[in-house]
């Protein structure tokens, strides 16, 4: 996948430890369209990459707008972001991809989000016209509540902010969620692993439950070894038990596009053309991943002893 050159354009305070960061493209050409929930790598120098929800609607800018949360238990990705990017500065951006497609095809539509799962689901809100839609928006406190007045301002009615020390348990209330919708209800969430579980536990009564999970759900696999044939390239690789694919295919010169090897970004989605795979991304609907017909070599393998790959 090609990168995309852009320069930071501004930064801005959105909450405590958030900071929103709009990058524009160079010598006055818009960066490509990009959809609702769609996210960017962003390639910064010495900084480890990292995939982004797109939290404006591109219509408005021709712009990209990205929210980085300093996270405590930051791997070097989001604190490395926010003390190296500065207003101006050029840097490298994939082209956007979406893994949690708005659909807006019901007229009843409910977004739950948490802390700074808000930015896919911004970017969906501000793609609503005429549906009867709802927000539930999860926060710890009102200082760590990003857009918490642009949202009060222009979508008053729609929206219901519960702060943690208020609202009591997450479960509780995304349990409150279903129990005043209906089955013919979009539901859209984003948020913390703990909003996620409690969210999937609803997908068997209500059919129309999409979500998008910052964390990993599963480990990688990594138990098996086994062969690989990499149709176009003309190449097979031998995976060793206790490495990940996407790690095999790097070792053996491939060049595979990969961001957060945890199988939450898509980056590295790559076709199969035969052999049974072990999923193991936060990505893939059930559906999806009986069809067989794409992985992700950074946290799924192999299930038996031979594998084919359309790279």
């Amino acid at each position: 996948m090609e990168r995309l050159k852009a320069r930071v354009k501004t930064i801005t305070y959105l909450a405590e430890d958030i900071l929103g960061y709009e990058f524009e493209g160079l010598n006055q050409k818009f960066l490509p369209a990009f959809t609702p929930g769609s996210n960017v790598d962003l390639f910064v120098e010495s900084v480890p990459v990292r995939s982004y929800s797109l939290y404006n609607k591109y219509e408005d800018s021709h712009t990209y707008k990205i929210a980085i949360n300093k996270d405590e238990k930051s791997r070097g990705g989001s604190m490395g972001f926010q003390n190296k990017l500065k207003a101006g500065q050029i840097v490298e951006l994939s082209e956007p991809r979406n893994n949690f497609t708005f659909h807006g095809e019901h007229n009843d539509i409910v977004f739950i989000a948490g802390g700074i799962g808000i930015t896919p689901i911004l970017s969906m809100i501000e793609h609503i016209s005429e549906q009867n839609w709802k927000l539930y928006y999860f926060a710890r406190s009102e200082d760590k509540c990003a857009f918490a007045q642009y949202l009060k301002d222009k979508f008053d009615q729609h929206v219901e902010i519960i702060l943690s020390n208020q609202a009591g348990n997450i479960q509780k209330r995304v349990d409150h969620v279903f129990q005043v919708h209906s089955r013919n209800t979009e539901f859209y969430c984003c948020g913390p692993s703990n909003m996620i579980e409690a969210f999937k536990s609803f997908q068997a009564d209500f059919p129309l439950t999409y979500y998008e999970s910052f964390v990993p759900e599963h480990e990688a696999s990594t138990e098996n070894s086994y062969t690989v044939e990499l149709r176009k390239s003309n190449k097979l690789i031998e995976v060793v038990q206790g490495e990940t694919l996407l790690d095999a295919l790097l070792k053996n010169g491939c060049d595979v596009m990969h961001s957060c090897k945890e199988g939450i970004c898509g980056a590295c989605e790559t076709p199969v053309l035969e052999g049974a795979v072990d999923h193991r991304d936060s990505i893939l609907t059930d559906d999806e991943k009986l069809e067989n017909k794409t992985m992700f070599p950074c946290c799924s393998s192999a299930k038996d002893k031979f594998l084919v790959l359309d790279i």
